[in-house]
């Protein structure tokens, strides 16, 4: 009797048997963050305190404090109403950019007085160094060859904000001295959007 013994004894049933080892390896793909904060002087009632607000983490912007409340304005009086100041808290380096959503409006208890916003300037200064006009036309964005946004800089003037960089930008209003009567007891309400896009 004679007994034979390898690792090739499978020869004659399909074929030689092999032997499999494997490996496995896995990835993840993380996206970054787009986030932003708003901080104003006035809350969203006009009180006098600052506040601090996050963006709503969608699309849909939140509300956050009112960036000027100027009361008892006149004819050819500038009046500087409050600052903002936007931070990058995500981790992606972004841009930022200011609209406004939808026109400005007047609202008056005087019939006829309809006038107001269509006869005052917004100037927006950014407070970087050397301090800029980043804006200086109607509050009513968009009117006549005035611009329908504005870029924001960071405080170290950059247009692509890293995460943390920040900006300060201060808001004034002035009426124009040539103002119609119909621009008296009026108040005119406009709303600045703060839209952050990651660049």
């Amino acid at each position: 009797m004679v007994l034979i013994a390898g690792a090739t004894t499978g020869i004659g049933f399909g074929g030689l048997a092999a032997w499999q080892v494997t490996t496995q390896n896995s990835g993840t793909a993380t996206t970054g963050s787009v986030h932003h904060s708003n901080a104003t002087q006035y809350d969203s009632s006009g009180n006098l305190v600052t506040t601090t607000c996050n963006d709503s983490g969608s699309s849909s912007p939140g509300t956050c404090g009112m960036v000027f409340k100027i009361t008892a304005l006149k004819p050819g009086q500038t009046v500087t109403g409050g600052t903002l100041t936007i931070t990058d808290t995500g981790t992606l380096a972004a841009g930022f950019v200011l609209t406004e959503p939808s026109a400005p409006t007047t609202s008056s208890p005087q019939s006829g007085h309809t006038t107001l916003c269509s006869d005052l300037t917004l100037a927006i200064t950014d407070n970087e160094t050397p301090v800029q006009t980043i804006y200086n036309n109607p509050i009513i964005f968009g009117q006549g060859a005035s611009p329908t946004s504005v870029t924001l800089k960071s405080s170290a003037g950059h247009t692509s904000w890293a995460q943390n960089e920040s900006g300060i930008f201060t808001f004034a209003v002035s009426l124009a001295s040539t103002s119609a009567y119909t621009d008296s007891d009026s108040t005119c309400t406009a709303t600045v959007l703060t839209t952050e896009t990651n660049s």
